[in-house]
């Protein structure tokens, strides 16, 4: 558990030296599209992670990871045929909170860094249960395409309370 620790303090350290971010917002005040963008440019390419706006904690998803506060999954894929791929996500929530469901396609020369996003959805979730998001939008071919999908739960005054970020195996076309 403490070289889990240390490894996380590393990697917001080398973020941090990168691009620094002040993500969280003051107490009671509500999170701007902006904090959430900083946020997802600070973390390292590869990866999922969730984000606690109340805490200031982040933490990267994997099989041992604690549970999620408010939704129960969150996913990112991507198919093609020829040059069109479709991008899919989904989002499940347990708890009665508003979710802000942001899905972006990214493109990239390399299978494992340097996306950017080249198109993006989004849709407002109000109700517990799954929710699903899934577009299809024609690309160039010779490059590497991946999904990245984030999911901001906000409380009934609208205030952020986590942000998970998952992103799809990168794909080439």
């Amino acid at each position: 558990m403490a070289l889990v620790s240390l490894l996380l303090v590393f990697i917001l350290a080398l973020s941090a030296a990168a691009a620094p971010v002040n993500a969280q917002p003051q107490e009671g005040a509500q999170v701007t599209p902006e904090q959430v963008a900083a946020l997802v440019e600070s973390l390292p390419e590869t990866g999922s992670y969730i984000y606690n706006w109340t805490t200031g904690e982040l933490s990267p998803l994997t099989a041992k990871s604690p549970r999620l506060s408010y939704l129960t999954t969150v996913s990112a894929g991507i198919s093609a045929s020829g040059t069109t791929v479709k991008c899919s996500s989904s989002v499940s929530i347990y708890k009665d909170y508003d979710v802000d469901l942001d899905m972006e396609l990214q493109q990239s020369t390399s299978s494992s860094s340097g996306f950017d996003g080249i198109t993006s959805w989004y849709k407002s979730v109000t109700s517990t249960g799954t929710t699903s998001l899934s577009k299809s939008y024609s690309v160039s071919s010779g490059y590497y395409y991946r999904t990245e999908a984030i999911a901001t739960v906000l409380s009934s005054s609208g205030r952020a309370l986590e942000t998970v970020v998952e992103r799809s195996s990168s794909k080439k076309v």
